[in-house]
């Protein structure tokens, strides 16, 4: 079982993972618009990067039987 500062931790990074994601996500959308494809595709490849990361601590918390709580995530500025 997981410590309860240690569970917190890791729900905070699986948020801040997906805000990173959603960030590259808002990149990639930007640069798509602007017709710059190479630009486009390697945000693409990050958005995965970032949510492949998320997955895995939410895996690990619960295969540690501990709950996953998923948090708002922002806007991309």
């Amino acid at each position: 079982m997981l410590k309860q500062s240690v569970l917190d931790g890791l729900n905070r990074q699986i948020a801040q993972e997906l805000a990173a994601a959603y960030g590259y996500l808002a990149l990639a959308v930007w640069f798509e618009q602007q017709v710059l494809d190479g630009f486009e595709k390697y945000f693409l490849k990050q958005v995965k990067e970032e949510q492949e990361h998320a997955m895995k601590i939410m895996e690990y918390i619960q295969d540690q039987n501990g709950d996953v709580k998923l948090e708002a995530v922002p806007a991309p500025r």
